[in-house]
């Protein structure tokens, strides 16, 4: 692990979280501690809460990433290489698998809706 970036989320997170004003939504700031090519990186809310996590390797995403919610709990993980969508992604609601897509070279090749299957 080369270095922890924690950086305080004033902007969309990277799956597009909506931006609107509105009284539920936790409000985020940026801070940047350190930029370095090969990091592993902490998205927090405000409240310190866990917002996301990942590696950038030569400045791109790589492996697995996960986001949570402002409670903490797992919302998504997400594979990369080379900064792409490769893999499995995993979409939870309420910690339960609701989707498995999966991506090769950034396009979806595949997807399986469980929350309808039950």
């Amino acid at each position: 692990m080369k270095g922890l970036l924690i950086i305080f989320v004033m902007m969309i997170g990277f799956f597009g979280l909506n931006a609107q004003s509105n009284s539920n939504e936790v409000e985020k700031n940026v801070v940047l501690e350190k930029i370095d090519k090969s990091s592993e990186l902490a998205f927090v809310y405000q409240n310190g809460v866990l917002l996301e996590k990942g590696v950038l390797k030569n400045g791109k995403r790589e492996g697995v990433w996960q986001s949570f919610n402002e409670k903490g709990n797992i919302v998504t993980e997400a594979s990369f290489s080379k900064g792409v969508k490769n893999g499995v992604w995993i979409v939870y609601d309420q910690a339960e698998v609701k989707y498995v897509l999966y991506y090769q070279n950034d396009q979806r090749i595949q997807a399986n809706d469980l929350a309808s299957a039950k």
